[in-house]
């Protein structure tokens, strides 16, 4: 049998240096260690991820009862400080979110106002429709024409310039 010179431990061998072979057994022992933290790790992250349901359009049918038990149920007075209207969307955007329910965040800018107005709005069966939050109602927003809801603070022309839909899965629709 013949003999081997390893020159980067400058020693002599049979069949592996043994200074490489145990350099390699630490490597794999590191990369194995490196490799359990990461699956650790992982399965931390997976274990403490809050998974909501999948989103999807409503009926709206089943947008109105969402609406109106939503509102029977949190039964709140408005108050313009405390709990205003972008209060009562941002409650009822996180509540369809948890039923994996598509529900769009939407402010209403007016001309000649420095008051804008949040309601909610759904994609359903038969198109788009927006809501007051604070009460159900179905309400018709077109740029350009009256907002006919009453809100507190809106000037009397009411007139929408601009809307922008904000909605729970992402994405965003901006209207001028």
């Amino acid at each position: 049998m013949e003999q081997r010179y390893c020159r980067r431990h400058q020693r002599r061998f049979f069949y592996s240096c043994p200074d490489c072979v145990a350099e390699m057994r630490r490597e794999d022992e590191g990369r194995t260690a490196r490799r359990d933290e990461l699956k650790r790790r992982w399965g931390e992250m997976v274990s403490n991820t809050v998974w909501l349901p999948e989103l999807s359009n409503p009926t709206l049918l089943s947008a109105k009862m969402f609406l109106a038990d939503f509102i029977y149920i949190t039964n709140m007075p408005y108050d313009y400080d405390r709990h205003n209207c972008t209060h009562f969307a941002e409650e009822i955007q996180l509540a369809a979110s948890k039923k994996g329910i598509r529900c769009g965040y939407a402010v209403l800018a007016f001309e000649d106002s420095e008051v804008g107005h949040a309601i909610i709005a759904f994609e359903t069966d038969y198109g788009l429709k927006f809501f007051e939050p604070q009460n159900g109602n179905e309400e018709e927003v077109k740029i350009g024409r009256r907002y006919s809801a009453v809100a507190e603070g809106l000037s009397e022309s009411r007139i929408v310039s601009k809307l922008e839909i904000r909605w729970n899965d992402g994405t965003r629709i901006h209207m001028h």
